[in-house]
């Protein structure tokens, strides 16, 4: 068993996420996703943030520009 706060982000590449958040979910309850591919015209959610039960999500988004990628940045604020 893994104690303490968990965070757990990435670019998963699903693009049926909840098949993948059904296996973490027991311990990761809160998945943070933002439409952040192709960066040009961001249409899918590809990249995660997961979070355990001791965070609060305060806000999440992507900024549109500019693009250093071909994925958008996903930020997150989080309460602890």
């Amino acid at each position: 068993n893994t104690v303490g706060p968990i965070i757990l982000g990435g670019d998963f590449n699903f693009r049926e996420p909840f098949t993948f958040e059904k296996d973490i979910t027991e311990r990761l309850i809160y998945s943070c996703t933002e439409n952040t591919f192709p960066s040009w015209k961001p249409e899918f959610e590809l990249d995660y943030l997961f979070l355990s039960r001791e965070f609060e999500v305060i806000k999440k988004y992507t900024p549109s520009s500019p693009a250093f990628s071909d994925h958008l940045p996903l930020i997150v604020e989080a309460e602890f």
